[in-house]
């Protein structure tokens, strides 16, 4: 496994062992209309992901469609989600707000690419879309990690066999795997607002189109979790 890829898995798998440790002190998920858990539950393991991503991120190299010297947008964009993400998770802030940071993030993502004014906005206006559209799947057990794996494990198959740069895409989807292993029926953890929220906002802009599951809730009984 190339460097990158051992910093984050060993990075994400040590961040939910003391996520596991510290869980009662953690902020708590509670069962709602959407969610399919029927008791609270911590939801800070985007944290997890989060760690897993950024010790990886030295050895990433450049990504593929993004201007250079730009990362340091995408980096700043990606710091401004995940704080007002995990804001949110610890105290609340109120949807307005949020909107209106992811709303920046996005732009300022989207003005990275190679894309012309009415393009960026609709690239920003789509990655706000996801974004958001993720996040609904995370009361769910296992459903937006199984859905983050296997939409970037796909991306980095895709750029490696086009001769681009897999692995920023190899390394999110690994990121995501020992948070999966808490998050799987039975859940004991979710990601929470912050998974960078945190995948974070170039994440988003790479995101899995299998999102649209996440309306379907009481079509997936079967995972309810019994805690």
């Amino acid at each position: 496994m190339p460097f990158p890829g051992l910093a984050t898995i060993v990075a994400a798998t040590l961040a939910v062992m003391i996520l596991l440790r510290c869980a009662r002190w953690l902020p708590q998920a509670q069962p709602s209309d959407r969610s399919l858990h029927v008791k609270p539950l911590s939801r800070v393991g985007g944290l997890a992901i989060a760690t897993g991503v950024a010790a990886g991120v030295p050895g990433w190299g450049p990504l593929a469609g993004v201007a250079a010297g730009s990362a340091w947008i995408i980096a700043a964009a990606s710091l401004a989600v995940a704080a007002i993400s995990l804001i949110d998770d610890w105290r609340g802030t109120g949807a307005p707000v949020r909107l209106a940071v992811h709303g920046c993030a996005a732009l300022a993502v989207a003005s990275t690419l190679p894309l012309d004014r009415p393009s960026a906005a609709a690239a920003a206006v789509a990655i706000v879309w996801m974004a958001n559209l993720f996040n609904f799947m995370d009361g769910n057990d296992g459903l937006a990690a199984v859905a983050a794996i296997c939409g970037f494990a796909a991306y980095a198959a895709s750029a490696s066999a086009t001769g681009a740069n897999a692995v920023p895409y190899a390394c999110i989807a690994l990121a995501v795997l020992p948070f999966l292993a808490i998050n799987a029926p039975p859940a004991r953890m979710f990601m929470g607002d912050g998974a960078p929220s945190r995948f974070g906002s170039p994440r988003r802009r790479w995101e899995s189109p299998v999102s649209p599951l996440a309306h379907g809730p009481r079509g997936c009984r079967h995972w309810r979790s019994s805690r």
